[in-house]
């Protein structure tokens, strides 16, 4: 399930970066990442990073509801990968002013889609 939710976000990546008529060098660069990782990203086959995310659904002018597909019959799943990934993201972390920046995006988040 894990890589055909990576997959299918990445064709939305994809997707709404071809609408705005954007490159993936230019979003990559705009990222400060590689193409070659962006590149992945749009294959599902690498995730960016929680702050990489947040620019990039500022670059492609989506929501976080766009992006992610969520629907009545995949909610549960979807939300226990979700929620799956973001405890490994905060597992990585080192110092209490990570944890607090996680925090304080995660709510600025969830009020964008109120």
């Amino acid at each position: 399930m894990k890589n055909e939710l990576s997959q299918e976000i990445g064709k939305r990546i994809q997707k709404f970066r071809q609408a705005q008529n954007l490159t993936q060098e230019y979003v990559a660069e705009q990222l400060d990442i590689t193409t070659k990782y962006y590149a992945s990203t749009e294959r599902g086959e690498k995730q960016l990073s929680l702050e990489k995310l947040l620019s990039l659904l500022r670059i492609l002018d989506v929501t976080a509801n766009d992006l992610f597909p969520i629907n009545e019959e995949t909610a549960v799943i979807d939300r226990e990968s979700y929620n799956n990934k973001i405890k490994d993201i905060l597992n990585e972390f080192e110092t209490a002013d990570q944890y607090v920046t996680a925090i304080i995006i995660l709510k600025a988040i969830r009020e964008m889609n109120r």
